[in-house]
């Protein structure tokens, strides 16, 4: 997909640096409007970045699961 070429583009730009990432803040906590199917694909989603930026040791991934409400 698109969105996973851009994220290994970012792994691919940060490699060997030190980096903290901020996934997709309310991606999770905002799903309640969401088709089950949705939600299947947006953690589908959110897994594939999560292991590509996280394949790095020097990487860390922040996913934000909440928000104010």
């Amino acid at each position: 997909s698109v969105y996973q070429t851009w994220v290994r583009s970012i792994a691919s730009a940060s490699s060997g640096k030190k980096a903290v990432f901020i996934l997709e803040p309310d991606a999770l906590a905002g799903w309640d409007c969401l088709t089950p199917a949705q939600r299947q694909e947006r953690s589908d989603v959110l897994r594939a970045a999560i292991d590509i930026l996280s394949a790095d040791a020097n990487h860390y991934v922040y996913l934000d699961a909440g928000n104010a409400r």
